[in-house]
């Protein structure tokens, strides 16, 4: 999936950075993507980085709203989709 934002982000504190477009809200953890929410609700992890540190998943959890045992149910019944996410800047 090729998300298109004007701009890249700045880092922010935790090496943390957002950016939103018109389908949703993307996650970075030192610039990698992570995680992607569509504002129809659907996620989509980023494959390779969604799960590449405890602190990334700590992000991650905190961005998508659930503990760690919620998310692990969550991935198991495939309520989150897991594919390649690269960015572009237009």
């Amino acid at each position: 999936m090729e998300l298109k934002f004007k701009s890249m982000p700045i880092i922010g504190k935790s090496n943390l950075s957002y950016l939103t477009n018109e389908e949703g809200e993307l996650l970075l953890h030192y610039n990698a993507p992570i995680a992607f929410k569509k504002r129809d609700g659907e996620v989509i992890l980023n494959e390779g980085y969604y799960n590449y540190s405890t602190t990334t998943s700590k992000h991650r959890n905190q961005f998508l709203g659930v503990e760690s045992s919620v998310f692990n149910k969550k991935l198991k019944r495939g309520d989150f989709k897991i594919e390649a996410i690269t960015i572009k800047v237009i």
